[in-house]
């Protein structure tokens, strides 16, 4: 495989994001942070880096889960306007669940790859202190839930905490390991805050307590034992707890692509280059593990091994 771009290639160009807050409506750093204007500074300052114009942006793709509130009537259009900017530009949002925001840079560079577009920027945003993930539950009397009897027949569908369980039986991880595990995240993310490796790709957000700059979930100081302290969450005799499951977050990002070609033209650095991209659909009642299967198929099809990747 050639590590050269070709002229039309999707290449990157810049990339942001916003510091990751603890999705607390009262101890998030964004507690007081509208969420379109979350992701509205991810744009302007993924635009401000690539020393663009944002008249040059053709359309806006957000990946958001929870639309709903603050992020509903497709807050990828709205957080772009919310920041004052232009409104020729097209904004869409889109709802892949977790990889909501994955997804959205696949269509952006899909767009830039077709030749319709010439920049585009794929974003992210969801602000979970503000819009909890049960909070579309409490409109299910009133206009139906998301789900028919004939569906859950077929699938037996259950919560991400419930699924967690089923793939820490499925590949027979102890609560040791998964203890272990998010340990070792939390002691690997303080040390790469302290040596300055978030620094360059986080945007400093306002709020009305000062500038937030570094992400607010690592937690420096817990320990393998007061992880194992912990109850189980969501089975009484179970392996996943608050401190070894996925946290409750509030953030955004920004990645502005364009064609080598173009991009060129412009006088603009292209920072890397997108070979490839693949999504895949998998059991959705054990419903984490479509990485794998991605993983594997992306591999193949661009001729690959683990071995190649270095980060």
């Amino acid at each position: 495989m050639s590590t050269e771009a070709t002229p039309n290639d999707t290449v990157i160009v810049e990339a942001v994001r916003s510091p990751i807050g603890r999705g607390h409506p009262a101890k998030g750093d964004f507690r007081d942070v509208h969420a379109s204007k979350l992701l509205g500074i991810a744009y302007s300052e993924v635009i401000d880096r690539a020393g663009i114009d944002a008249a040059d942006v053709d359309e806006v793709i957000a990946g958001c889960v929870q639309q709903f509130g603050e992020q509903m009537l497709n807050v990828g259009r709205t957080a772009w306007l919310a920041e004052g900017l232009p409104i020729e530009t097209a904004g869409t949002t889109i709802d892949f669940q977790c990889g909501s925001s994955q997804q959205a840079l696949n269509l952006a560079s899909g767009l830039v790859s077709s030749g319709s577009r010439d920049l585009v920027i794929g974003a992210g945003l969801e602000h979970m202190g503000h819009i909890p993930i049960s909070v579309g539950l409490k409109w299910t009397d009133e206009v139906g839930a998301p789900f028919t009897e004939e569906l859950f027949e077929r699938y037996p569908l259950t919560n991400q905490g419930v699924a967690a369980e089923r793939v820490a039986e499925k590949w027979d991880l102890s609560r040791e390991e998964l203890d272990e595990w998010a340990l070792r995240s939390h002691q690997n993310a303080a040390r790469a805050q302290d040596e300055g490796r978030f620094d360059r790709e986080i945007v400093a957000v306002p709020t009305p307590d000062g500038e937030v700059t570094l992400d607010q979930g690592i937690r420096r100081e817990t320990t393998l034992e007061a992880l194992g302290g912990l109850r189980a969450a969501f089975e009484e005799d179970g392996k996943i707890t608050a401190g070894n499951a996925s946290q409750i977050s509030d953030g955004s990002a920004a990645i502005l692509v364009g064609r080598a070609e173009d991009v060129a033209e412009r006088g603009l650095k292209a920072r890397a280059r997108i070979v490839d991209d693949v999504v895949i659909g998998v059991d959705p009642v054990l419903m984490l593990t479509g990485p794998i299967d991605a993983t594997r198929k992306i591999l193949e099809r661009t001729g690959m091994t683990l071995d190649d990747i270095d980060l």
